[in-house]
């Protein structure tokens, strides 16, 4: 029999009262409230079926610059607790506590007036925070979807794409919540002039439960992508490129444990953000490219067999000890690619290998190649140094010389997409035996 079990719901200062109902419902079942994350994945435990009620109850715990002591929250939990209420709970500034049925209580808010002050001011501090950081969320969240297809590192990244998701789900659902709250506090505005009650929303919240679904989908598919290109793919690097998320996550919740609700002047508290922000930035970006570099240079052993790569030997009749790298990745658009790097003394081959989505992917990913050859600061070269290659002769359905000198092509057969460089590719030998080795 299950202990746990979790289902998305939506929880905020506009719908406490109807929760309340729904964990009464719950109880009733043999099911008890015991964490919420994120306001939305409600976790329960299994119990003996009771008659319980509950109240959810709005106490500010932290704002930017400060945060309750353990003794300031134990101080509140013991005055809910006198007057027969047991702590079960919270979800941000939302503390749940519940109690036999009918058993004696006192109601641990009686003022409509004071009640809705304080949901008024925490409204407008989650609002506050929206106004400042969504903006910001949306730009980021708008700027990564227009490099997408115009970058060829975005388009290979599972680790760029399945975040821009959940940023963009995120965007959508901080202006829903913009909305409703907005709505709750003129309606309730307006109530409370007039003699009213304050009125809750008793909403299903079906959109909001959708967006966070999709959020919670996302990143268990970014944790097992994660997992996945460490352990399956080798590839390192997407597990270093998290390192500087989390130095700052760290020194953040540093900052949020020890600074927060210290008794430190406010302006103080504002300088002391500001450092943490740059010493997380300097911390997590230096540790992450040291290792970066460090992985860069590891040998490994390829096998040919799964592998379209091209090596320094093929090209000469002696077997050379080499140097190599190769790094692997997926992403939803480009669901296999790797770069390998083949070294021998000074001389160098790379090979480029994708194999996209789909036909269309595979076209524009051959647009952004050559865009970004174009483009190249340090090669400096315009578009008539790009050149098309004689298809039949290479037997595929597109390719472009990337250089003036010949040593740098894109290839596309029908979704399988090479950039080879490091090679004079116009020479008649060159091109047999990379066709042989590439499968073409």
């Amino acid at each position: 029999m299950m202990k746990f079990k979790a289902e998305i719901k939506y929880l905020n200062i506009t719908n406490y009262p109807s929760v309340e109902r729904y964990l009464e419902s719950m109880a009733k079942e043999g099911w008890l409230v015991k964490k919420i994350i994120m306001g939305s994945l409600f976790i329960f435990k299994k119990i003996e079926p009771k008659e319980l009620e509950f109240s959810i109850s709005p106490y500010e715990i932290e704002t930017a610059y400060t945060r309750k002591s353990k003794s300031e929250l134990k101080e509140y939990k013991d005055a809910c607790e006198k007057v027969g209420w047991n702590y079960c709970t919270s979800s941000f500034d939302l503390h749940i506590y519940y109690k036999e049925k009918d058993s004696e209580s006192v109601e641990i808010h009686t003022d409509k007036e004071i009640e809705f002050n304080l949901l008024e001011q925490l409204s407008k501090k989650q609002l506050k925070s929206m106004y400042i950081f969504l903006p910001i969320l949306i730009l980021i969240t708008y700027s990564r979807f227009v490099v997408l297809f115009n970058n060829s590192f975005y388009m290979k990244s599972g680790l760029i794409q399945l975040p821009m998701l959940i940023m963009l789900i995120g965007s959508i659902a901080g202006i829903a919540e913009i909305v409703q709250l907005r709505k709750f506090l003129k309606k309730n505005s307006e109530n409370l002039t007039l003699g009213k009650e304050i009125e809750y929303n008793d909403s299903k919240f079906y959109i909001n439960k959708v967006f966070f679904s999709m959020i919670y989908l996302t990143l268990i598919v970014c944790i097992i992508y994660i997992f996945y290109s460490f352990i399956f793919l080798r590839n390192k690097v997407t597990v270093i490129a998290l390192i500087p998320i989390v130095v700052g996550l760290t020194i953040g919740l540093l900052y949020r444990k020890y600074i927060k609700p210290s008794k430190m002047s406010k302006g103080s508290k504002k300088v002391s953000f500001v450092l943490v922000i740059i010493v997380a930035t300097v911390i997590g970006s230096g540790v992450g490219t040291f290792n970066i570099d460090n992985l860069l240079n590891q040998k490994y052993e390829i096998d040919r067999d799964k592998y379209k790569i091209l090596l320094i030997k093929d090209f000469k009749d002696e077997n050379l000890g080499y140097e190599d790298t190769i790094l692997e990745d997926t992403s939803i658009l480009v669901p296999r690619s790797y770069e390998y790097i083949n070294r021998f003394k000074e001389e160098s081959i790379e090979t480029s290998y994708s194999k996209t989505l789909n036909k269309k992917i595979a076209i524009r990913l051959m647009d952004v190649y050559k865009k970004e050859a174009i483009n190249d600061p340090i090669e400096r070269i315009g578009e008539k140094s790009i050149s098309k290659i004689d298809n039949n002769i290479w037997n595929i359905d597109e390719g472009y010389f990337l250089k003036s000198d010949k040593t740098k092509i894109v290839l596309r057969k029908d979704k399988e997409v090479f950039l080879l460089d490091g090679k004079d590719f116009e020479d008649e030998k060159v091109i047999e035996i990379v066709k042989e080795k590439l499968g073409l």
